[in-house]
């Protein structure tokens, strides 16, 4: 993938969500995090991201950046919000319909699975984004160092990086994402 082609598709998608995402949910900083990081991680799409754990689950510099640039060139409209905690809003903006034209072949091949990830996560908190994401993330790692999977073992790594989470979430969380179907789309 150039990286003219890369950027274009990166714009498009984060253009994308924003439109989808209007008057759903609060949709910020997190949230497209965490949808990227499935949209590419679970479902495929090649985004050409690099995830890594951090604070808040899978993070990425490089998706924040783009955000920035889109928002830059009038893709997106990112609003401070003061929910008591914080946070951001990412609205469309005058030019968002224009960087989902530049992108249209790309978000029309994908269209299914982004679909798919909105019916699944998209009226989740970017607090269970963060969790769903983080039990994810190391679950990948268990496949990718052929590891047994473990429910347990993957839940109480989950509890030590995020103690704010009680044993009791994570495992509603992991039990959610393997009805789901996550876990089987991951090992495939």
């Amino acid at each position: 993938m150039n990286i003219k082609s890369s950027l274009w598709k990166r714009v498009g998608m984060i253009s994308y969500l924003a439109k989808r995402f209007d008057k759903k949910t609060q949709f910020g900083k997190t949230a497209l995090m965490k949808y990227i990081y499935i949209l590419q991680e679970v479902f495929n799409i090649q985004l050409g991201y690099e995830f890594s754990l951090y604070t808040y689950g899978p993070y990425c510099s490089d998706v924040l950046a783009d955000l920035d640039y889109t928002e830059a060139i009038d893709g997106v409209k990112i609003y401070s919000v003061d929910l008591g905690t914080g946070g951001y809003c990412i609205k469309p903006s005058k030019k968002t319909d224009e960087y989902i034209k530049k992108s249209e072949d790309f978000i029309s091949q994908n269209e299914e699975r982004i679909n798919e990830i909105i019916e699944l996560f998209g009226d989740m908190t970017a607090r269970d984004l963060e969790l769903r994401t983080t039990i994810i993330y190391l679950y990948k790692n268990y496949l990718q160092n052929r590891w047994e999977i473990n429910r347990y073992e993957i839940s109480d790594s989950v509890r030590e990086l995020k103690p704010y989470f009680s044993l009791e979430e994570i495992l509603n969380a992991y039990n959610q994402l393997e009805e789901m179907n996550i876990f089987a789309i991951l090992c495939n």
